[in-house]
């Protein structure tokens, strides 16, 4: 039972990792070709 709430938690901070990951990775490339 614990397991669980923690697995969820894990698979929530996960998915913002992922989000976080994907908005920079989108910014960077914009910043990239703004400058080239």
């Amino acid at each position: 039972m614990i397991f669980n709430i923690v697995a969820k938690k894990y698979q929530n901070l996960k998915n913002k990792i992922v989000q976080w990951g994907n908005w920079s990775n989108n910014n960077i490339q914009g910043i990239c070709d703004s400058v080239v």
